[in-house]
């Protein structure tokens, strides 16, 4: 059995979250192809705004 501790795990979660923005101008910056609409989809389930 494994036991994690909640919200070590939710924190670092948040955390994650937190940079999607980032992470996806990054990716466009450099040429990956991303619609508008999944990017805001992308921000949106990650409770972040365009």
């Amino acid at each position: 059995m494994i036991f994690v501790d909640l919200s070590s795990f939710l924190s670092s979660l948040n955390a994650f979250l937190s940079r999607i923005q980032a992470l996806l101008d990054t990716l466009l910056e450099n040429g990956f192809y991303l619609s508008q609409r999944l990017y805001r989809e992308a921000l949106s389930l990650a409770e972040e705004t365009p």
